[in-house]
C-alpha cells in the first residue's frame, strides 16, 4: 500500500491504521467488523447490568425506556456509518435485541417466532 505524508504547518502527522472519530472506529479498508463487535460487546454488557441491576422494576414501560436510552441509543449511534449490511452482522445485531426485548417483557425464557418478534 502507498502510505503519502501528511503535514500541518511544519509538522509530520503520524500514520495511523485506524482512526476513531465520534465514537466509530474507522479503517482504511471501509469495513465494520471492529465497530460490530465494540457495539454487540457493549449491549450485551448494559443487558447485564440492566438485568442485575433492575430485576426488582417489573413496570414494562419504565424497562421499555431504560432498554432504549441504554441499549438502542447505542445501536443508532451514527449508524448511517456503520450499519451492518452482511446477514450474519444483522442477525447478530437482532438476537442482541431480542435479548433485550424479553427482558423488557420479563419473558427470559420464552421464545419467539419472527413475526411475534417484529409485533412487539
Amino acid at each position: 500500500s502507498i502510505n503519502f505524508e501528511y503535514y500541518l504547518y511544519d509538522t509530520k502527522l503520524d500514520y495511523t491504521d485506524n482512526e476513531k472519530d465520534l465514537g466509530v472506529q474507522v479503517i482504511p479498508s471501509l469495513k465494520w467488523n471492529a465497530q460490530h463487535k465494540k457495539l454487540l460487546n457493549k449491549a450485551s454488557q448494559k443487558i447485564g447490568l440492566l438485568r442485575r441491576n433492575c430485576s426488582f422494576n417489573r413496570n414494562t414501560n419504565q424497562r421499555k425506556i431504560l432498554f432504549l436510552a441504554v441499549i438502542r441509543s447505542q445501536f443508532e449511534h451514527c449508524s448511517q456509518i456503520w450499519r451492518p449490511v452482511h446477514k450474519t452482522n444483522i442477525d447478530k445485531f437482532e438476537a442482541m435485541q431480542k435479548r433485550a426485548i424479553k427482558w423488557v417483557f420479563s419473558e427470559d425464557f420464552c421464545s419467539y417466532t419472527k413475526s411475534e418478534y417484529h409485533l412487539k
